[in-house]
């Protein structure tokens, strides 16, 4: 979660296609350690696709989630 956090305040920062770099920067100011897989995972899932986009196909799986789910 600590990846896609740090994905999205690079986004509302103003950069609208954060890299790798920009993630281990944001949680490095914060001394978070950083898994390289888990990055990669991350990077591979939401290559080429809008931030937008995700959120809004986020937000339609939360608002279908039974509340034992959450």
């Amino acid at each position: 979660m600590r990846f896609v956090a740090a994905y999205l305040m690079a986004t509302m920062g103003g950069n609208p296609s954060p890299t790798k770099d920009d993630v281990r920067a944001i949680l490095g100011a914060v001394g978070a350690d950083v898994d390289e897989d888990k990055l990669d995972l991350l990077f591979a899932r939401i290559a080429d696709k809008d931030v937008t986009e995700l959120i809004a196909v986020g937000r339609e799986k939360f608002a279908f989630a039974d509340d034992d789910e959450l």
